[in-house]
């Protein structure tokens, strides 16, 4: 099966080879009555000794120029059965598989073009599902690859790999947080076994790729992936068509604030620190690297998060956002 990349490359070249058939055709077609003498004339052409070879324009339509080779015989009135008994059994002969072999050779490529096609669709279409294990880490280098050339941010399809130009786009907490190409299997296993969607974007502060596995929710359906959004901490989802980020937080905590780490490093460096500096453990996620802290009573939530973000292994430290469902926001428009 052609890749889809290479299709135009395949056009191109049935153009070319039907359009040098149908030529070759009428070119066969000039030199069989390049003898022949113009009414009150009307004598028989001599056989001319630079005729094509049947073999040779029968050869043109097998490599593709079938369309060619027919339009050719109706417009030239290449070797077609004639009525009359003036005819060399050569003639008869060739005549036979020109207009006989011709068809049947369009007919079989028509056949053949409409099963590749099908083929192409069914994988196109294939169930993220589907996608057999032992392919994760290959779908992963591409995405990875990918991700190089898009600091934008992306969202791909796993089916297609290709990127959706609609719907809503939240993230799952389970995929959260990874960043790394060995992470970056993990959230490929975990779309395939959801929704078949992968996003990335790249943090500036930090200098990381993250990448998710995501959700997609129909653009009628906002509440419904707000609430999706709440549920796996997320602080905003993404409508693809508008390009528009839709918060769904407004407030957040005075005392308590996340810290995610890296599950490479681990938690040790962290625990110290939170020894250290007197903070208290309100929650230790289970399916995200991350924990929600109570700062001390003596310090302020700002100087407790700038000395967590110093700490060795901790990937990002944020407030603990007190989540709404909210009424969608009109982009940003930003002036220059």
């Amino acid at each position: 099966m052609i890749p889809l990349k290479h299709l135009h490359v395949v056009f191109i070249y049935l153009a070319v080879i039907n359009v040098v058939t149908f030529f070759m055709y009428g070119i066969d077609k000039w030199r069989s009555t390049s003898g022949r003498l113009l009414p009150k004339g009307r004598k028989k052409a001599k056989k001319s000794k630079w005729r094509i070879r049947e073999t040779a324009l029968l050869g043109l339509a097998v490599l593709g120029g079938s369309i060619g080779a027919w339009l050719g015989m109706e417009v030239w009135h290449h070797k077609t059965l004639h009525k009359g008994g003036n005819r060399d059994v050569d003639n008869i002969v060739g005549g036979y598989q020109s207009r006989f072999g011709v068809p049947l050779i369009l007919i079989a490529q028509i056949a053949l073009f409409f099963l590749c096609s099908c083929r192409t669709a069914s994988l196109s279409t294939t169930p993220s599902g589907q996608i057999e294990q032992s392919n994760i880490s290959q779908v992963a280098d591409k995405i990875w690859a990918f991700s190089q050339s898009h600091p934008n941010g992306f969202t791909l399809d796993l089916r297609t790999m290709t990127e959706p130009t609609e719907g809503i786009f939240v993230s799952y907490a389970a995929t959260q947080n990874s960043h790394s190409r060995d992470q970056l299997d993990k959230v490929v296993n975990h779309a395939i076994q959801n929704n078949g969607y992968v996003g990335g974007w790249y943090n500036k502060d930090n200098g990381l790729y993250y990448f998710d596995s995501t959700r997609l929710f129909p653009e009628d359906s906002l509440q419904a992936a707000i609430q999706f959004g709440k549920e796996n901490g997320q602080q905003s989802v993404f409508v693809l068509s508008s390009s528009t980020e839709i918060p769904i937080i407004q407030e957040h905590s005075p005392n308590v604030f996340l810290v995610m780490y890296d599950a490479e490093i681990g938690k040790e460096p962290l625990l110290k620190a939170i020894e250290n500096y007197k903070c208290e453990i309100k929650y230790d996620y289970g399916i995200i690297n991350g924990m929600a802290l109570k700062k001390p009573d003596d310090k302020t939530l700002e100087e407790t998060m700038q000395y967590f973000k110093k700490v060795k292994g901790v990937t990002n430290v944020e407030y603990d956002h007190v989540y709404r469902l909210t009424d969608p926001v009109k982009p940003r428009l930003e002036i220059k």
